[in-house]
């Protein structure tokens, strides 16, 4: 697979600064691929029944409904402006499903949200919901965090471990680092005495290093290829989420994409997980990429393209 492709983006917006954040991203992605955009706001009626002072009217609903559109119009004619055209969706119901629903309905590459919202909105109907679409996309999501420094992020570092889900983790970053112009890493964190313990009949680190770098370097020059962005691969030992994280830098922060592993219904058993750590604690912005029926069905083209 060379030549990744970003051909239909959904952007969450709630008017916060990630979110604005997150608009500058799907510009610079949009422009570089001609992507098509679809913009989405959403707003939940029972988030406001528990706000003092609120009552659900029609007053109320008509006025969350007006404050959602606006912020879609704001985005939309903010990405105009820098010429990409964009289709604005203003749905009622829960951030998250409205979310998840539309990027099934438009067959969406990638999702692009902020990490916290704390907007106008955000306070009055969204929230939070980025781990939420994160745990349930069938399509790489790419949450948006760090500040203005934070995009175009300097750095691209992906954990590879030779799954699937880094593969599209890797792919997504790819299409990513072109729009970005940012130079990729692949970066696989292996244990110096064997990949899985001290069993001497397991591989050994140096077998591991000749055995993985050939493959890894191998993959990058076909990820790069064809206009893309400059991949490199490389190998280290120690904490994976630890070694991405240093990896990435925070001054200015780079960007860390993982596959998704550990994130959903049994997360909560399972928070030691690289994506977990990684999605908690970098400073930065996150691409998950997801290993589903959904994404393996696609083949090698369409959204399995990337």
């Amino acid at each position: 697979m060379t030549g990744a492709r970003l051909r239909t983006i959904v952007l969450a917006t709630d008017g916060s600064e990630d979110a604005r954040l997150a608009r500058r991203a799907v510009a610079d992605l949009a422009a570089a691929d001609g992507a098509e955009v679809h913009v989405v706001g959403a707003w939940d009626l029972a988030t406001p029944a528990y706000i003092p002072g609120y009552e659900v009217d029609s007053g109320t609903v008509s006025a969350l409904e007006e404050a959602v559109r606006e912020v879609v119009e704001e985005e939309r004619h903010a990405l105009a402006a820098g010429g990409v055209a964009a289709a604005g969706h203003v749905e009622l119901g829960r951030p998250a499903d409205v979310i998840l629903d539309l990027v099934t309905r438009v067959g969406a590459d990638l999702t692009v949200l902020g990490s916290r919202g704390h907007g106008l909105v955000a306070r009055l109907v969204l929230g939070s919901v980025s781990e939420k679409v994160v745990a349930a996309a069938h399509a790489p999501v790419l949450v948006m965090r760090g500040g203005d420094a934070a995009w175009p992020p300097p750095r691209i570092v992906v954990g590879f471990d030779g799954s699937r889900e880094a593969m599209l983790a890797a792919r997504v970053a790819a299409a990513v680092g072109r729009g970005a112009r940012a130079p990729v890493t692949l970066l696989r964190v292996v244990h110096d005495d064997a990949e899985g313990g001290g069993d001497p009949r397991r591989l050994t680190f140096g077998d591991v290093v000749e055995g993985r770098r050939g493959r890894m370097e191998r993959y990058a020059r076909r990820l790069g290829a064809r206009g893309g962005p400059i991949v490199h691969a490389s190998l280290t030992t120690g904490d994976p989420a630890a070694a991405l994280l240093t990896a990435a830098g925070d001054e200015p922060p780079g960007l860390v994409a993982v596959g998704r592993r550990g994130i959903g219904r049994i997360r909560h058993a399972l928070l030691g997980s690289v994506s977990i750590k990684v999605l908690h604690a970098a400073p930065g912005p996150v691409l998950v990429a997801p290993w589903t029926p959904t994404t393996a069905a696609a083949g090698p083209g369409r959204r399995a393209s990337l």
